[in-house]
């Protein structure tokens, strides 16, 4: 087990050096980005039936930036590109000598490899205006 945890640990560290590399700076959040998302995150969820384009499309005035990430995040991807990408990561991830990597751990592994620079503020999201 010793082994494993060191490999993740690896391999989480190689995915901070990656998002080092491509960091900007986290000056270009604005206080009103901060106010709308703390006033999302006070909110109550949507219930599950819900469309959640409808509930942006309700709010886009009082929620703007928001909204604009939710259309660019929650709609499908015009191209193949990201997608392929995806693929490539998880070729990468699952290989044959890692045989005993279940399949939820290599999903963590694949999320995490996508989406940690974003969460840890590594590398810029743009925003289609």
């Amino acid at each position: 087990m010793e082994g494993a945890s060191s490999t993740l640990g690896s391999i989480f560290d190689e995915i901070l050096d990656e998002g080092i590399t491509a960091a900007t700076p986290s000056e270009h959040i604005t206080p009103g980005a901060i106010f709308e998302m703390k006033s999302y995150l006070c909110e109550a969820p949507i219930e599950r039936k819900n469309n959640p384009l409808h509930y942006w499309r309700a709010n886009q005035v009082r929620l703007p930036t928001l909204a604009a990430t939710a259309a660019k995040f929650l709609s499908a991807p015009c191209t193949s590109v990201e997608s392929e990408r995806l693929f490539s990561t998880a070729s990468i991830i699952v290989e044959e000598h890692r045989s005993r990597l279940t399949a939820q751990h290599a999903e963590m592994l694949i999320f995490l490899k996508k989406n940690l620079p974003i969460m840890l503020g590594l590398q810029k999201v743009e925003l289609e205006e």
